[in-house]
């Protein structure tokens, strides 16, 4: 994994996925925005005149697996002791030894210090339906099939 500090930006605006299951005891970071202040103006419901958008590296270490889900989260996933604060969830997950590709999104928190971690390899099968792909349209396509056709690319790992 390159080397990341805490409060520098991420510098790939594009991110390609990767299928490497992140071992127990194994470091994970995540790039997420969960100090992003709103400001409000107007009628009392407010609406947005503003937003600051913070981001931050957050970093940890996988405690648990869980091939078969966790609760409501019916999927392959892992908890680790990283920080877990609201703005994080949705937010791409690294691994030292994911081949700088996203390894998962971060799902849930437990209190403020366990993160629960979707992992990439469990949303092959995810379908979106009416897409246009340059210019091709199609009726439906999985993540495994947009993979298949170079449209979202895969980090090899060892």
């Amino acid at each position: 994994m390159a080397s990341v500090h805490t409060g520098e930006s991420l510098k790939n605006t594009v991110l390609s996925l990767s299928l490497h299951v992140p071992a127990v005891g194994e470091t994970i970071s995540t790039y997420a925005y969960p100090k992003t202040d709103m400001e409000y103006s107007g009628s009392p419901s407010g609406s947005t005149s503003g937003i600051n958008f913070v981001s931050n590296w957050y970093h940890g270490t996988v405690t648990d697996l869980y091939p078969h889900g966790m609760g409501w989260i019916t999927s392959a996933a892992l908890a680790a002791d990283m920080p877990s604060l609201g703005g994080c969830s949705g937010g791409p997950v690294f691994s030292e030894h994911g081949g700088g590709g996203v390894v998962g999104i971060n799902s849930a928190g437990i209190e403020d210090d366990i993160n629960i971690v979707s992992l990439t390899s469990a949303v092959l099968d995810v379908t979106f339906f009416d897409i246009t792909i340059g210019q091709d349209h199609h009726e439906h396509a999985t993540i495994q099939q947009l993979i298949n056709s170079g449209f979202i690319s895969v980090v090899t790992t060892q």
